[in-house]
């Protein structure tokens, strides 16, 4: 995926060097007459903004279609993308990025309303982003604190005194909590608990619980634990 990343952005460069011939072989890839309804042209994007481009490649292996979808979701992989300044950004897709507001938050996105590609690389794109694609902003989501949270969930304030009383939590389609992500995840919203907080695992029917660290093997299930045990602890 480097190399190919590499020889996608060496190609477009090549775009900001050449003469009016060879930028002739550009071809649009996307275009739209206005923007999204909220968004208005306030004026151009500054040159100097750096904008980070993520080239979504076309598919052309179906069958290893999931297995990709999970490697580029994951935060450790390869992906496609390179930041460049506007200026340089507006040269390698003949477009004219421009700053648009959302009159419904008043915030400003940078958008252009149309872009090209070489025209022996466009087969090979499905999109640019961001480019074409107008999204309405949307507040960032407020994290409650533990005690906020129990208070509205209804659940009693102390430690868990009935060692008989025990909560379970299913887990299926060969996906496995992961003790370390479970470390990671009350550090961040439990600090108070201790690092060495775990749940105990039981198999049935033949059950696996291998740890993997692979971010298709726990994306649901690790979620549960978390949530859970920094609610309904004996903390």
């Amino acid at each position: 995926m480097v190399l190919l990343s590499t020889s996608f952005f060496a190609a477009l460069v090549a775009v900001t060097v050449a003469t009016p011939a060879e930028r002739s072989a550009l071809v649009i890839h996307e275009r739209r007459d206005t923007p999204a309804r909220g968004f208005v042209k306030t004026g151009p994007a500054p040159p100097s903004r750096e904008l980070t481009l993520h080239i979504a490649l076309k598919p052309n292996n179906i069958a290893g279609l999931e297995e990709e979808l999970y490697a580029v979701s994951d935060p450790k992989s390869d992906t496609l993308q390179f930041t460049v300044p506007v200026s340089q950004a507006s040269a390698m897709l003949d477009a004219e990025f421009a700053k648009f507001a959302h009159s419904g938050s008043n915030q400003t996105t940078i958008r252009t309303l149309q872009y090209s590609l070489p025209a022996d690389l466009a087969g090979h794109v499905a999109y640019v982003h961001p480019t074409t694609s107008f999204t309405n902003p949307f507040a960032t989501p407020k994290i409650e604190p533990y005690d906020v949270k129990r208070k509205q969930m209804g659940l009693p304030k102390g430690p868990a005194t009935q060692r008989k009383n025990v909560l379970g939590i299913s887990g299926f389609t060969n996906e496995f909590a992961n003790f370390n992500d479970l470390k990671d995840f009350l550090a961040r919203f439990r600090p108070d608990m201790p690092s060495s907080t775990k749940f105990d695992v039981q198999l049935l029917d033949g059950g696996a619980n291998t740890q993997q660290d692979h971010f298709s093997l726990k994306l649901h299930a690790d979620k549960k634990p978390g949530f859970v045990l920094s609610l309904a602890s004996k903390q």
